[in-house]
């Protein structure tokens, strides 16, 4: 498993189930127009596949639509057609493998929304990470001990600084999807700050070889997913 499919994962244990009217700002949309266009430039010194840059392209066409900046019709046409692209382009071959298992449900995105929604949420969570956020008492203290058996490991050496980071960003969060603390405090809480920290951590990596571009780009959704959730409204 290469780096960027390893915190795509990890980051699958700290995705949240909140969403504001809006799940992305004109903020998200600018990161990813501005990754995209570097994305472009690496295939000319062989440093990026097509695939990449289909990648990135549907990532920035979710930005749009959940940023409010593309309609939904709009978005389940050029999404199909990017992800079938995607499924074809050179690239990584499990990445093709696993679109092309998918193909049926890609395809049916022209059909309505709701399966254009089905398929989007489908492929979001093998590309960039999903998972079941903690909903009770028990699976905030699951949280919690794990996020403290975490912090023993980094000191010790035993764990990587990534993987202790998004133990913590996991603590914080749990008590706010468990309904235990008001958006407010969630906002308040050092969340925004780990998460950026994290996301320079994850840049450092990818300049030094270290970091895929899935990896970069489910960090990249976390941060910014934080960002809208605490906008001022």
């Amino acid at each position: 498993m290469d780096a960027g499919r390893r915190v795509a994962c990890l980051v699958a244990a700290v995705t949240c189930s909140f969403a504001p009217a809006l799940a992305y700002t004109g903020e998200a949309v600018t990161d990813a127009e501005a990754l995209l266009k570097t994305t472009m430039e690496r295939p000319r010194a062989r440093q990026a596949s097509a695939q990449d840059v289909s990648i990135v392209r549907y990532h920035l066409l979710e930005m749009k639509a959940e940023a409010g900046l593309l309609s939904p019709e709009a978005f389940c046409r050029q999404a199909r057609d990017e992800l079938q692209t995607m499924a074809t382009a050179e690239g990584d071959e499990p990445v093709k493998a696993e679109l092309g298992l998918r193909g049926d449900r890609i395809d049916a995105m022209k059909d309505s929304p709701e399966l254009c929604q089905q398929a989007a949420v489908d492929v979001d969570a093998y590309l960039f990470g999903a998972d079941q956020p903690a909903k009770t008492d028990d699976d905030v203290r699951e949280v919690e001990r794990a996020a403290a058996e975490a912090r023993k490991r980094y000191k010790a050496g035993e764990l990587d600084r990534t993987s202790a980071t998004l133990a913590e960003i996991a603590a914080l969060e749990a008590p706010y999807t468990a309904g235990k603390i008001t958006r407010q405090a969630y906002c308040a809480s050092g969340q925004g700050a780990l998460l950026a920290d994290l996301d320079g951590w994850t840049q450092t990596l990818a300049e030094a070889g270290q970091m895929g571009l899935l990896g970069q780009i489910s960090v990249r959704r976390r941060l910014y997913q934080f960002k809208a959730l605490c906008a001022p409204k």
